[in-house]
């Protein structure tokens, strides 16, 4: 049984390796990473494709440095995606030909990747309410994504789980300071008791 299994009761194989990455395959990000990033300092002018691709593997890595990078880029990629994919919603029901419609559910799924891996490398980071936030537009866009759905319920048991956390460390500090109350207030009263 998997980690995301056993703790989230969430089974997604391929979210699985993304969120927790086989030193294999950090060895082939790593190659990867350094020849996409060459073509780009090289000057070569980087298509959509190639910068989703750059951060796709920048958010897949373990190294949080790279995932914020490869965030920083999806989110890039998604204000240009989302404006469009706004505008559309925006018009309401279209007309549409056969060729249109195709490349209408081709932006739909990039968009639905970009959302998806920015959800990731936001999970990553550690930014819940944000990947929460990605997640439900991924779910609203493609409501049918299985990988969608499990990286939904798994921000959602994160943010459960911090939750949990941060409210037992404020008990603890709550705790802490009662007992310091308490013996000021003991002190003063023996003092004044004198």
């Amino acid at each position: 049984m998997s980690y995301i299994d056993t703790y989230f009761g969430v089974h997604d194989s391929s979210l699985e390796l993304l969120l927790h990455p086989l030193s294999a395959v950090i060895d082939g990000l790593d190659v990867g990473i350094a020849e996409a990033k060459k073509a780009r300092d090289s000057g070569k002018r980087l298509t959509e494709d190639d910068k989703f691709s750059l951060a796709a593997m920048l958010v897949s890595h373990a190294d949080h440095g790279y995932v914020k990078e490869g965030v920083d880029i999806m989110e890039q990629l998604l204000y240009v995606r989302w404006s469009k994919h706004e505008k559309l919603v925006e018009g309401g029901p279209q007309k549409w030909t056969e060729e249109e419609e195709k490349r209408e559910l081709a932006a739909k799924r990039k968009l639905a990747s970009y959302l998806l891996y920015a959800s990731i490398g936001r999970c990553k980071l550690g930014q819940y309410d944000m990947a929460y936030s990605t997640a439900r537009k991924l779910a609203s866009i493609q409501p049918d994504d299985r990988q969608g759905a499990a990286l939904l319920a798994y921000v959602e048991r994160m943010q459960t789980r911090e939750g949990v956390a941060g409210l037992a460390g404020l008990a603890g500090i709550a705790a802490v300071a009662g007992v310091g109350i308490a013996a000021v207030v003991a002190v003063g009263v023996r003092a004044l008791s004198k």
